[in-house]
């Protein structure tokens, strides 16, 4: 899934319950000495959320093209001294400092579906302190078997 545009990010920025349980655990870690790297940046919701609750710095890293309406977003908000936007990979950029937070929604699909883990991995074993955070901190995968034959004949098996 590509997440180049605004309209790709609409279902994770008004995902109410989502985003609520990302600002707590936002407001448990960071502080007003708290660098935080919002790793897959989008529109920067999770980065605001840390600006808000007090952080010193905090990166948005973004590769696609959606950072420039990021950008415009962190230009026009009194946030503006404390977010920085940076372009590209994680393995490609450079941050200027190590960080206390990464938050990131780099589990994909399933946790393994769009291949985002080793980036996530990367920028722990990279820019994360000793004492550093991650949010989330873990994930589960729980599978059950189904049959769903009328479904997998009339949606997947007609390809």
């Amino acid at each position: 899934m590509s997440y180049s545009t605004i309209q790709s990010h609409h279902e994770m920025f008004f995902d109410a319950t989502r985003n609520d349980i990302y600002r707590k655990a936002i407001a448990q870690l960071v502080n007003k000495d708290s660098v935080v790297l919002d790793l897959g940046a989008g529109l920067g919701i999770h980065g605001f959320m840390a600006a808000q609750q007090g952080a010193r710095k905090v990166y948005l890293v973004e590769p696609e093209r959606v950072l420039n309406t990021t950008e415009g977003l962190v230009e026009k908000n009194v946030y503006a001294d404390v977010m920085i936007c940076i372009r590209g990979r994680i393995e490609e950029v450079d941050l200027p400092e190590a960080v206390d937070v990464i938050v990131s929604v780099f589990t994909g699909n399933f946790l393994v579906m769009e291949d985002l883990l080793p980036s996530l991995f990367y920028a722990r074993d990279t820019y994360l302190k000793p004492s550093g955070s991650l949010i989330p901190n873990s994930a589960q995968m729980i599978v059950a078997p189904v049959n769903m034959e009328k479904f997998y004949s009339d949606h997947i098996d007609c390809w």
